[in-house]
């Protein structure tokens, strides 16, 4: 009797401990991982490319200048790009998608007549296409645009013009007596227009020919 008397206290000892060891809070299942994001598309890959190779900004002004950094920034940016992008087939697609955007800006800035930006923008194109001639033409017209002279008139005399020759070459300023028919720095005269109000000049590179006014005839009236 004793034995079992002193017995019964052990037993609801371990009692005890089983319930308290069956009501512990188990512990909560750790969050699941969530997957990760789904890669980006060819459009996602080309936007980013084309807005870090800032080929979607506002188009220069006529004669822009484009510093030398921001045309090897492009050429970089986009060589970059190449070969990041040339192995997989949605980075293949992100490509044209950028040399469409970089044809298209191209002909845009020929427009605008930033001929420094067509230049430095072809450049990226080559980047971008190792050995392609696509532009070549283009370029080739666009260095012909940057080498020629800029004239202004300083005034007349009999049938003879005056003119300043601005080599942009050279950064020289060239006055010269010019008549109709003479050829100066590869620009011709090819006429007096008016009554001394400007001549018509003809750029012998690339054949075009163009209109320059005293500041007089460009004053409205």
């Amino acid at each position: 009797m004793r034995l079992l008397r002193r017995s019964i206290p052990i037993f609801m000892l371990i009692a005890l401990m089983g319930g308290v060891t069956g009501c512990a809070e188990k512990e909560p299942p750790k969050p699941a991982t969530p997957p990760p994001p789904p890669p980006p598309t060819p459009e996602e890959i080309a936007a980013k490319i084309i807005a870090d190779a800032g080929l979607n900004e506002p188009l220069p002004t006529e004669g822009a200048t484009f510093a030398k950094e921001a045309a090897e920034a492009l050429k970089r940016k986009l060589a970059t790009a190449k070969r990041g992008h040339s192995e997989t087939p949605d980075g293949q697609r992100a490509l044209q998608i950028v040399n469409q955007q970089v044809d298209q800006r191209i002909r845009a800035l020929e427009g605008a007549k930033a001929w420094e930006h067509v230049v430095g923008t072809i450049e990226g194109f080559e980047a971008l296409n190792p050995g392609s001639p696509k532009w070549q033409q283009s370029k080739e017209s666009a260095i012909m645009e940057l080498q020629k002279p800029k004239v202004t008139i300083i005034g007349f005399m009999q049938d003879t013009a005056i003119l300043n020759f601005y080599l942009p070459i050279t950064k020289e300023t060239n006055k010269e007596s010019v008549r109709a028919g003479e050829e100066f720095y590869g620009i011709t005269l090819v006429e007096v227009i008016g009554n001394n109000q400007g001549v018509r000049l003809r750029y012998g590179a690339t054949g075009e020919t163009f209109d320059v006014f005293t500041k007089s005839a460009l004053r409205p009236n």
